[in-house]
């Protein structure tokens, strides 16, 4: 495994820790989440839609949008910042299916910008994307 990959996943599995901490701090805040994640899987609009589209290991693999749905809808089209850690190059199913699936989601006025360690990788990426995500690499 390549250490990008593997600080990418990480910093997930460390924000997925602290959303479960949250969750059960606030327990009294999950009728939302319960109620409405049925709903939007359903949504062609919904994160979990969204990433199936673009094959994100995020949504098909590690099934994040079961939280992230939750936190994160308050942030679609706004001008939310948001930073992509690692684009997945040599990800079996392709490179910046999650950057793809941000842009998405959260609409045109995010600021989306992505790092990646394998510089010829995310050149590559950004040409073939059409700087559809900002690239601070």
């Amino acid at each position: 495994m390549k250490r990008s990959v593997a600080i990418c996943y990480c910093f997930t599995l460390l924000q997925l820790i602290l959303l479960a901490f949250y969750e059960h701090r606030y327990s009294c805040k999950t009728e939302f989440f319960e109620s409405s994640i049925a709903e939007t899987w359903v949504d062609s609009a919904s994160l979990y839609s969204i990433g199936m589209k673009y094959r994100t290991d995020k949504i098909y693999n590690h099934h994040y949008e079961r939280l992230y749905e939750k936190y994160l809808t308050k942030y679609r089209n706004t001008s939310v910042r948001l930073l992509e850690i690692g684009l997945g190059c040599g990800m079996p199913l392709g490179i910046g299916a999650s950057a793809l699936t941000w842009r998405e989601y959260f609409g045109e006025r995010a600021d989306i910008h992505f790092i990646e360690f394998d510089e010829q990788c995310a050149e590559n990426w950004k040409i073939s994307t059409q700087n559809q995500v900002n690239n601070d690499c």
